[in-house]
């Protein structure tokens, strides 16, 4: 699929985007459908369609457009607030079949490796996870076979990095990793984060009790 545009003109059919609330089933007719969302909460947003589409999601200033010849199978993170989601024909006439519009809750995720997750080919996941303090965080997804790929988001959606590997300095807020298994491939993947909960600075308090016990002193509250 090519085309051209330029100063905000396209050759693609300006939908009327009608809101919906997912979790819906659509019947998807006409050149093109587009859907007004309000996202109560981040999330990670799935849509499946029967037929061949080009799906366009537009959030915060940003679009993202993907092309799936046999059926969407998409999934994408999604911060709180409006969006809109487009689907167009990927061939010359109209949609045609249904799609099946939903969101999947993220997982909360902290230092250390995380639980394992089981992804159907072309599934994704979305870890949530929280920064106290600026600083450098290390940031892994682990994955068997080794086929995964993941993307590093801000609370707003804004891409921050790409990889399996990443090491980013981050300032205090709410961020998130979305994992994705290829399309032809179902994996298991763990997220690992170094740096979210650094060591204390004082000693563990029963080294701090040995050591007064040793000095003929006792611990206080």
């Amino acid at each position: 699929a090519l085309w051209l545009e330029r100063a905000g003109e396209s050759p693609w059919l300006k939908a009327e985007a009608r809101a919906i609330a997912p979790p819906a089933a659509i019947a998807l007719q006409g050149a093109a459908q587009a859907f007004a969302l309000d996202i109560k909460t981040a999330s990670l947003l799935d849509l499946a369609t029967t037929t061949p589409a080009i799906v366009v999601l537009e959030q915060n200033g940003r679009r993202e457009t993907a092309l799936f010849a046999s059926g969407a199978d998409f999934h994408r993170f999604v911060a709180a607030g409006p969006a809109q989601l487009t689907i167009y024909a990927a061939h010359d006439g109209a949609l045609s079949g249904a799609a099946a519009l939903g969101f999947t809750a993220p997982l909360e995720a902290r230092e250390g490796v995380g639980a394992p997750v089981a992804l159907a080919p072309g599934a994704s996941a979305l870890f949530g996870f929280d920064v106290a303090k600026e600083g450098d965080i290390g940031i892994g997804l682990r994955a068997e076979p080794d086929r995964a790929t993941a993307r590093l988001i801000d609370a707003n959606g804004a891409l921050l990095g790409e990889g399996v590997s990443l090491m980013r300095r981050l300032k205090p807020g709410r961020y998130w990793l979305e994992a994705r298994a290829p399309a032809d491939a179902a994996l298991v993947a763990r997220p690992a984060f170094v740096g979210l909960a650094p060591p204390p600075a004082a000693p563990p308090q029963e080294e701090i009790e040995s050591l007064l016990e040793k000095a003929g002193l006792k611990a206080t509250k």
